[in-house]
């Protein structure tokens, strides 16, 4: 189960890091708008996504030991 709870986590934090790739180099580009959403929420849809994959990834595996 930890196992499966740690890809979850990995497959979320590569997903973020994506996103957020994707609007860095569209703001860096001159692009305020990708796929009609501004950079900055693809942004910060990438950065809620690393967090909850640290969440995830740090948190619910500790969770089941105590």
């Amino acid at each position: 189960m930890d196992k499966i709870i740690s890809n979850i986590g990995m497959v979320i934090a590569i997903l973020g890091f994506v996103l957020c790739a994707v609007a860095g180099g569209a703001r860096l580009m001159g692009m305020f708008h990708v796929s009609s959403y501004e950079a900055i929420t693809l942004l910060q849809a990438g950065t809620a996504l690393m967090i909850a994959a640290c969440t995830i990834r740090l948190y619910l595996p500790m969770k089941e030991l105590g």
